[in-house]
């Protein structure tokens, strides 16, 4: 990412948290609160600069508080009726709800911002100066049967994968499917034109951009698929497919369609059902 790219978003946070933080040090606050983005929290693969943005303002309301000041952070999912979510319903929200974001209604925003600024006076000594919404839990996973997202096994959240754990290494409906999928397949034609599909929706997800927008004969390039999203992908290839795939043929690829008939002669979930092409 360009350095100027970065500073662009990171900016306006940084500068205007520090700004307002300066600007009333003198004055007796009753609270202090920072709305930011749970993107701060669990990271954002195709918006590093955003993420870090909103750590920026997590991190500081901890600061604050370290000083004897009030301060609040509150990290915000998606809100089902006003923002910028309801304002651009579609694609937007259903890249986020993949992401495992979950929507609140605008009377439980208030309810947490009432919270927030009350917290504020309580000096329980505990400097509970954060808090973190509309994150999905493993209740939520098993009822939409979203592909579980990079962050949610991480051990920061495993009290989310506690509320309905299923059993480990048990597969989803979703990745079932696909499993299913290939072992019908009866050429490498329609093997590779499920692998393609499915990479459609994972660059969708990781680059929040609707599918419709995603074409099979374009190159990642032509997506702006960096080495860190690369990395994903390749993971991902590796767990759903067996496939190992360099991130090299992944970002240098010609299309996303040879891509595909790569994983499918590479993966180990099909190299005993297809004889691998003669060159």
């Amino acid at each position: 990412m360009p350095y100027e790219t970065f500073t662009k978003v990171i900016g306006p946070k940084v500068h205007g948290t520090w700004n307002l933080h300066n600007a009333t040090l003198n004055q007796p606050l009753d609270f202090f609160v920072l709305l930011a983005s749970a993107a701060g929290t669990i990271g954002d693969l195709s918006q590093g600069n955003y993420a870090a943005a909103n750590a920026f303002q997590d991190s500081f309301a901890y600061y604050r508080t370290s000083r004897g000041l009030p301060a609040t952070v509150v990290d915000l999912g998606m809100i089902r009726s006003v923002g910028y979510v309801a304002e651009t319903e579609g694609a937007t929200q259903n890249n986020l709800s993949r992401w495992g974001f979950v929507l609140i209604d605008e009377e439980e925003f208030l309810a947490m911002m009432s919270i927030a600024v009350e917290g504020s006076n309580i000096n329980d000594g505990e400097k509970r100066c954060q808090f973190v919404t509309g994150l999905g839990t493993q209740a939520y996973f098993d009822r939409t049967q979203h592909e579980i997202p990079h962050w949610f096994n991480e051990p920061v959240f495993s009290h989310l994968r506690m509320m309905r754990a299923r059993t480990v290494g048990a597969k989803t409906d979703v990745e079932v499917s696909l499993v299913q999928q290939l072992e019908e397949a009866t050429s490498i034609d329609a093997a590779a034109a499920i692998v393609v599909d499915a990479l459609l929706k994972k660059l969708s997800k990781a680059l929040m951009i609707p599918l419709e927008d995603i074409h099979a004969a374009s190159p990642t390039s032509a997506y702006g698929v960096d080495s860190l999203v690369a990395v994903e992908v390749r993971n991902w290839l590796l767990r759903e497919f067996k496939a190992d795939i360099p991130v090299f043929d992944i970002l240098q690829a010609p299309s996303l369609q040879l891509v595909g008939y790569k994983v499918v002669e590479k993966s180990g979930l099909l190299s005993e059902k297809f004889t691998r092409a003669e060159d």
